[in-house]
């Protein structure tokens, strides 16, 4: 079965995009047992840290900007190196009697915001084909 995309998008400050995304993340893992990647694209980088997720090693950026040695190119699956997991709040707790899958992100970074003005020939493809 493919998987379920959700976006969740304002420009609007304060609307609760980081509480209904960690809440939507929640409610899949906890509660329906599912497999969830959140992806930070917000500069802000608040659901980065609402996930408690504080220097990761790779980020979204890494993998919009691509291979520096290869002219940019994104090689189809890099995006499984950024992927990490979340915080020990939103993992199982075994103890707890807790069974559920982790919730995973791709952590935003304040370096993001350089992208929105980006001029890279078809930028609104990269993330798709990282994430094959």
């Amino acid at each position: 079965m493919p998987a379920r995309v959700i976006a969740v998008c304002n420009q609007k400050g304060g609307v609760g995009k980081t509480t209904l995304v960690t809440g939507l993340a929640e409610a899949f893992a906890h509660t329906m047992g599912k497999r969830v990647l959140v992806i930070d694209a917000d500069p802000q980088r608040n659901t980065t840290s609402a996930l408690g997720v504080e220097k990761p090693e790779y980020t979204l950026n890494d993998v919009l900007y691509g291979d520096e040695d290869n002219n940019h190119k994104i090689t189809p699956g890099v995006a499984a190196a950024a992927i990490t997991e979340t915080g020990t709040k939103w993992q199982p707790n075994p103890d707890k009697g807790e069974d559920f899958p982790p919730i995973h992100l791709i952590a935003a970074e304040r370096n993001l915001a350089s992208r929105e003005r980006d001029s890279m020939m078809a930028r609104e493809n990269r993330l798709r084909q990282a994430l094959k």
